[in-house]
């Protein structure tokens, strides 16, 4: 099965203080896929996701503290459709301003056990290709992701050579970028700036669901035979 971004949708809350924010997808989710999210809190804190009928992992959460602000990403496998429309929500530990949630749908991911990888996060002095670190994958096909955190304006900056830019969310200066790889890495998600500004990043590969086994009409089965009279007891 193929993997595709179904949609995507931003929200922030740049000046409000607080510790919950919400985002929701502009149609209905089809169930059985994946969704994948990303968020910024101006504090270091835990993030949690969550969406109704459905169960989150907070893979990896970021706190750039020469930036200020903390970065994750989570994801939902095999989700419930929340027909007509699903909301995921973050939840910060401890509130702060400066907050902002990325959402993607995605179709063709393994339905559990997706996540093969992801990175720390790091911080990259102002750098006119901003990078974050290389991860080793499981095999080929799979799904690359990557948020950046940008400190002061996103103007002038785009995704890095190879990737599709996802959800911008230009309160926070905060984005996510794509690369469905057709080999088997390594890989590093990364950026380019001009003009250059620190940046905070973090990383994460999903593996494709299954092809499953071949239509019964495509099976060989062998043709059997029986033995003549005279070979049988020999």
């Amino acid at each position: 099965m193929t993997i595709s971004n179904v949609q995507g949708n931003s929200n922030n809350a740049v000046s409000t203080n607080g510790t919950v924010l919400t985002c929701t997808y502009p149609s209905t989710v089809t169930a059985g896929n994946n969704l994948i999210a990303y968020y910024t809190g101006g504090i270091n804190t835990t993030v949690a996701f969550s969406s109704v009928g459905d169960t989150w992992v907070t893979i990896a959460t970021f706190y750039d503290s020469t930036i200020g602000q903390v970065i994750a990403i989570g994801y939902a496998e095999n989700v419930t459709s929340g027909g007509p429309t699903k909301t995921v929500t973050a939840t910060q530990g401890t509130g702060s301003v400066f907050r902002g949630l990325l959402i993607e749908e995605w179709a063709g991911l393994a339905s559990s056990g997706s996540l093969d990888t992801n990175t720390a996060g790091r911080h990259n002095a102002a750098s006119g290709t901003p990078t974050d670190a290389s991860m080793t994958l499981a095999g080929a096909g799979e799904l690359i992701v990557g948020c950046v955190i940008i400190d002061g304006s996103n103007t002038g900056f785009t995704q890095g050579s190879g990737f599709t830019l996802g959800q911008v969310d230009n309160g926070n200066f905060f984005e996510s970028e794509y690369q469905i790889l057709a080999g088997s890495g390594p890989i590093a998600t990364s950026w380019v700036a001009s003009p250059t500004h620190d940046t905070g990043t973090l990383s994460a590969a999903f593996k494709a669901a299954s092809g499953g086994p071949p239509p019964v009409n495509s099976l060989y089965i062998p043709e059997i035979v029986a033995a003549p009279a005279w070979a049988v007891g020999n």
